[in-house]
């Protein structure tokens, strides 16, 4: 499935991620149950087989990472959206996937992707679910985070798993806590150094430490200005 066409429809872009993919079969699934639609239910089960298939056959997408860099990793989105897709998939009748890829995906956040001892939900880690101690490594999106802990909960409350509930709830505690800007108020996008005590943030929260580190500034002239007012 292509990201971008024209207006005649002819292909312009495809992205190296299956979002695209698992959307469509949610929108036809959706569809399908609304309309009674048969032929649309079961065209969202033959693209969310497509999802898997090349989600699962290496090499069928290009990766975002080079093999030549020698850097083998694995990001949380897809988990996250194979997760939610599978349950919608479910709702609406078209097929069920809890077996085949809501719990393997559900086990692969919580046995790769979540480190309880930096209380973490990383967004890419290595492909033998290691840590990698370098800026891709140590990067947290407490959006992304809250997202998987969101469609988790969703599973432990059909399921009535308290145990997969309290493990949710832990990955929700954790990133509302290191991504809320407490003193400015709003999330930091992204934070890129999950080893560090919450004093690094990259890509849309720098603007943030930016935004700080000018108030400061701004701050400290206001007070030198009052001491020289004073001694004069």
């Amino acid at each position: 499935m292509f990201f971008a066409v024209t207006r005649e429809g002819k292909p312009l872009r495809k992205r190296r991620y299956l979002f695209s993919e698992c959307f469509a079969a949610i929108a036809f699934a959706e569809y399908g149950k609304a309309t009674e639609d048969a032929e649309c239910k079961q065209r969202a089960v033959e693209i969310f087989e497509l999802v898997l298939k090349d989600h699962n056959t290496e090499g069928l997408i290009e990766p975002k990472v080079l093999p030549a860099s020698g850097r083998k990793m694995k990001g949380l989105a897809m988990p996250m959206i194979l997760i939610n897709t599978a349950q919608v998939l479910r709702e609406c009748e078209c097929a069920d996937y809890t077996e085949t890829v809501i719990d393997p995906m559900i086990n692969e956040v919580f046995v790769d992707f979540m480190k309880p001892e930096m209380k973490v939900v990383l967004e890419s880690v290595p492909v033998d679910a290691g840590f990698l101690d370098e800026p891709p490594g140590r990067e947290v999106n407490p959006g992304h985070s809250i997202e998987v802990a969101w469609f988790i909960l969703a599973e432990a409350k059909h399921r009535g798993d308290s145990e997969m509930e309290r493990r949710a709830l832990e990955i929700l505690d954790w990133n509302l806590q290191i991504g809320w800007d407490t003193q400015y108020g709003g999330c930091l996008l992204y934070t890129s150094d999950a080893a560090d005590e919450e004093d690094s943030v990259d890509l849309g929260g720098r603007r943030i430490i930016k935004k700080k580190k000018k108030e400061e500034k701004r701050k400290g002239k206001k007070k030198k200005n009052k001491k020289k007012k004073r001694s004069i």
